[in-house]
């Protein structure tokens, strides 16, 4: 978690915070492989759509 937070530039505690958003709004654990890729294929989607919006 560390590294991570240091790579975005971001304080530790903000990953964590930023890591509980996500589960709270969507349901799905970072912690878990499955949701994790759910996760990325959605974010691929929005991307795909709002470009060609």
């Amino acid at each position: 978690m560390k590294n991570t937070a240091e790579a975005l530039h971001i304080h530790i505690n903000t990953l964590h915070y930023r890591l509980k958003r996500i589960y709270e709004l969507s349901g799905l654990h970072t912690s878990n492989i499955e949701d994790l890729i759910k996760l990325f294929l959605a974010i691929r989607l929005l991307e795909e759509y709002t470009k060609n919006s």
